[in-house]
């Protein structure tokens, strides 16, 4: 899937997300990057984890839909 997406592509992502801890270029990480193979901290780890959970919970509130829904389980 990130061979697919692009190593450059996502570690630009990552960058852009607030993980600073990557200090190599992106073809030193290559595929192991979206398995974590980068120096992310868990503080910056969390971070991005509370920020996901916080833009769904926004999404969810401001357009009525249920998780259900969003992941395309309705019932």
């Amino acid at each position: 899937m990130l061979q697919q997406y692009g190593v450059e592509r996502f570690y630009q992502d990552l960058k852009r997300l607030g993980i600073k801890g990557l200090k190599y270029p992106s073809d030193h990480y290559g595929l192991s990057l979206i398995l974590g193979g980068s120096e992310a901290t868990l503080w910056e780890l969390s971070g991005l984890y509370s920020s996901f959970a916080r833009i769904l919970n926004h999404i969810i509130s401001s357009t009525e839909c249920t998780l259900k829904e969003i992941s395309g389980l309705r019932s």
